[in-house]
């Protein structure tokens, strides 16, 4: 699917970049969001483990606060010759779908797309959280945010 979406054959076979880490959300009908963790980067000079931290503010359909984890991979849709750990960083649009398992657990799919040097660079994610809810009637929950990522080399 990503290798349709990207228009680039390498992406048959594995991301860009994957990432790892853990979530904090706050919302009120507004949103705050926080992300960390790890990058791998599997191609281009800048390949290996770095910091990956984001930020974004938004609207979601539910009061809640959670915290989680993310897993989630990173397309880029130019060269290889252009593809960095900068790549990764910088201003991104945001998606996500979660449905509640259990009372205080939700597990979610998450998205997001960002014009960088050279290209686009989108993401297709997974996430797993436990809070609470004002609203725990709801059996699904859509957020939306924008927001900006900052990297940090984590091998060199």
């Amino acid at each position: 699917m990503a290798a349709a979406i990207s228009g680039k054959t390498r992406h048959l076979f594995y991301a860009d970049g994957y990432f790892v880490g853990l979530t904090v959300d706050a919302s009120f009908g507004g949103a705050i969001s926080t992300e960390a963790g790890g990058l791998l980067i599997t191609r281009g000079d800048d390949k290996g483990w770095h910091i990956l931290r984001d930020k974004g503010a938004g609207m979601i359909s539910d009061i809640q606060v959670s915290g989680g984890i993310e897993v989630s991979k990173f397309y880029f849709t130019g060269s290889v010759n252009d593809l960095n750990l900068y790549t990764f960083g910088g201003l991104r649009g945001e998606a996500n779908l979660n449905l509640t398992l259990l009372p205080f657990v939700s597990a979610g799919v998450t998205g997001s797309y960002a014009n960088v040097k050279g290209g686009k660079l989108f993401s297709l994610g997974n996430t797993i959280s436990i809070g609470a809810s004002a609203l725990e009637f709801l059996f699904a929950n859509v957020g939306l945010n924008y927001g900006q990522s900052t990297v940090q080399y984590g091998n060199k």
